[in-house]
């Protein structure tokens, strides 16, 4: 069944109606309809082609093509799969550099295909989950030096203007003797 991102429901059972078709429908009628009703279909600029926004497969205008590819594997695969958000993971698993179909895990530097129930299941791991903890660890005593060097830091500060508000007496100075030099006499 095809998903419709509140739409409401009588549009999805006329979406419905439009995917499984009737016997002796007008072809052209029902693709424009089809079109219409379905987020993810739009007609190319120059009419001739049907394409789908969230794969980018074109086809040309064909009802029978369209419902074929609308009710195949691939697309409800790429609908359900790939557009799930996986946001939700970052930052430890983040899209992979170079291939778009996988996932990278920086904790265990695993490559994931872009299946919830695969990346679930590593997220919900035991190295996953000891690796995590690991690294929040660190992190939590990486926070605690630098807040121990910052106190430190502004205890040396507080110490440094004790000392110069000690030192800031006015100076006297001293009458040096200034050598007398010899004259010699004519």
């Amino acid at each position: 069944s095809v998903r419709v991102a509140a739409r409401g429901p009588r549009l999805a059972m006329e979406l419905e109606a439009l995917l499984k078709g009737k016997p002796g429908e007008d072809e052209q009628a029902t693709l424009q309809a089809l079109v219409k009703a379905h987020e993810d279909l739009e007609l190319k600029a120059d009419g001739a082609k049907v394409c789908v926004k969230s794969t980018g497969h074109e086809m040309p205008l064909r009802l029978d093509q369209v419902r074929g590819y609308l009710n195949g594997a691939k697309y409800r695969k790429a609908r359900e799969w790939y557009s799930n958000d996986f946001a939700q993971y970052e930052p430890h698993i983040v899209p992979h550099s170079t291939q778009k179909k996988f996932l990278y895990c920086h904790l265990t530097g695993a490559v994931l295909p872009m299946h919830p129930k695969k990346v679930q299941a590593h997220v919900g791991s035991k190295r996953f989950q000891e690796l995590k903890k690991a690294m929040e660890e660190k992190a939590a005593k990486k926070a605690e030096k630098a807040a121990r060097k910052a106190e430190k830091a502004a205890q040396k500060k507080v110490k440094k203007k004790k000392k110069k508000k000690k030192k800031s007496k006015p100076t006297t100075w001293k009458k040096t003797r200034i050598p007398k030099t010899k004259t010699t006499k004519k």
